[in-house]
């Protein structure tokens, strides 16, 4: 099993996160972000994960991590996406990211380097997340489903990742 029933883990590296410029368009339908942060961060994530104890579906699917790409908290990458909600309850999601790969334990947690062995992650998503049941006087039972594609294109050196696609659902 390559899922941990429970796993509470923060490393022993000092490491700086992310840095991110984030702005809103068109009164708040669409935001651009761009910097340093994690895939994870944005695509195939839901708050409700945050509660969960066991390590397969906590902050992201983690089959999703698997993916040579497919960043996720600790291990912030260079990147940007664009976020659509063209409708009250839905999202359109699109990103560019940095392939590399990361060893915040081995060097140190402050390399922030584009190399030449790096590849490039391309990421689409759409969200819905409504919420069944809801009355006027509150409650509801919230949802999220998601329908994503990605295709990386390959590293290269010593600790290479091979080019991958798919999808999630």
């Amino acid at each position: 099993n390559i899922f941990t029933v429970q796993q509470v883990y923060g490393g022993e590296t000092l490491s700086f996160y992310s840095l991110y410029f984030d702005q809103e368009f068109a009164e708040g339908k669409v935001s651009l972000k761009s910097a340093r942060f994690a895939v994870g961060d944005e695509f195939a994530t839901s708050s409700i994960y945050g509660l969960y104890m066991n390590y397969g579906i906590d902050s992201n699917p983690q089959s999703l991590t698997m993916i040579p790409g497919f960043s996720s908290s600790p291990e912030a990458v260079w990147g940007a996406r664009i976020r659509f909600d063209p409708a009250p309850n839905w999202q359109v999601l699109a990103g560019a990211f940095q392939s590399t790969t990361l060893d915040l334990y081995s060097d140190h947690g402050f390399d922030w380097a584009i190399n030449s062995t790096d590849g490039i992650l391309l990421i689409g998503q759409v969200g819905w997340s409504p919420e069944f049941g809801k009355t006027s006087s509150g409650g509801g039972l919230p949802g999220n489903y998601w329908f994503g594609g990605f295709a990386a294109t390959p590293q290269t050196g010593v600790d290479a990742e091979p080019a991958a696609h798919g999808f999630y659902w």
